[in-house]
C-alpha cells in the first residue's frame, strides 16, 4: 500500500478475467480477502499515514516541473534532475536512476464502473517485466516511491557488502536483503553479530535512518 497499491477490482473479460491490486496480492500470498476488505485495508493505511500518500503527490508535482524545464526539483534527500536523453533521480547515496526518454503523457483511465479519467503522467522507455521487451511504460508517484525504496536500500546492501568484506568475511551471496558468509564453525572473530554490524554500519549519507538486521548459522543457506 506504500506504493499506492489499490484495494482491487476484476478486469477484463470472461474468460480471461483477473483481480488486481491488494485482492490480487493477497489472494497470491494465501490470505483469505474479500474486495470490500481491501479496499477498507488500503483506506484504513492511507489514513494513518498521510505523509506517505503526500509523498506520491509530492514526487509527481517535481518530475512535472522538471520536465516543464523548471530546473532541478528536490524532494527529501532525492534531487530530480534532465540530463537528455534521461530523467535522472539523484538518490541520497549520490547514485542516479535513469528514466530514459522521459515524456509526459496524458494517459486515461477507465474504472470498474464505466468512468474515464485522464491524468498527465510520466512515460518512459523501460523492459517490461513479464515480456522483456522494450516498451515505452507509465508511472506515478507511487511507483517511484518504490523505485527510490528499493535503490537506496539497495546501496544500504551495497555498503553492508563492502564493510564485510573488510572484516574479513568470505562473502559467497547475498540475496535480496541478504549477505551470506562462508567461515569456519566457531571463529571467534566472524561471528553472526559481527555480520550483523556490518550490514547495520550507517553510511555517511543515510544519518537518521534506522537500520536492523537479524542473523542466523546454519551448515547451509535457507530462509532464516
Amino acid at each position: 500500500a506504500g506504493y499506492r497499491l489499490g484495494g482491487g477490482d476484476i478486469v477484463g473479460e470472461f474468460p480471461d478475467q483477473k483481480k488486481t491490486g491488494l485482492w490480487a496480492y493477497a489472494e497470491s500470498m494465501g490470505i483469505a480477502m474479500d474486495k470490500e476488505q481491501a479496499h477498507r485495508a488500503v483506506a484504513i493505511f492511507r489514513s494513518i499515514y498521510p505523509e506517505i500518500v503526500q509523498l506520491w503527490y509530492d514526487l509527481e508535482n517535481a518530475i512535472s516541473r522538471v520536465m516543464a524545464g523548471e530546473g532541478p526539483q528536490r524532494v527529501g534527500p532525492v534531487t530530480f534532475t534532465l540530463k537528455a536523453p534521461f530523467l535522472l533521480a539523484r538518490l541520497p547515496s549520490g547514485r542516479c536512476l535513469f528514466y530514459c526518454r522521459p515524456k509526459m503523457e496524458q494517459k486515461t483511465r477507465t474504472w470498474p464502473d464505466g468512468r474515464k479519467t485522464t491524468k498527465l503522467q510520466l512515460t518512459y522507455e523501460g523492459i517490461h517485466q513479464t515480456t522483456k521487451k522494450w516498451v515505452r511504460m507509465d508511472t506515478h508517484g507511487g511507483k517511484v516511491v518504490e523505485n527510490l525504496v528499493q535503490a537506496i536500500a539497495n546501496d544500504i546492501l551495497r555498503h553492508g557488502l563492502r564493510k564485510a568484506d573488510a572484516a574479513g568475511f568470505p562473502v559467497v551471496l547475498h540475496v535480496h536483503d541478504e549477505i551470506g558468509a562462508l567461515v569456519r564453525r566457531n571463529d571467534p572473530k566472524l561471528t553472526v553479530r559481527a555480520l550483523e554490524s556490518c550490514i547495520t554500519d550507517q553510511p555517511y549519507w543515510a544519518k537518521g535512518l534506522p537500520l536492523g538486521a537479524e542473523g542466523f548459522e546454519s551448515v547451509f543457506y535457507k530462509k532464516g
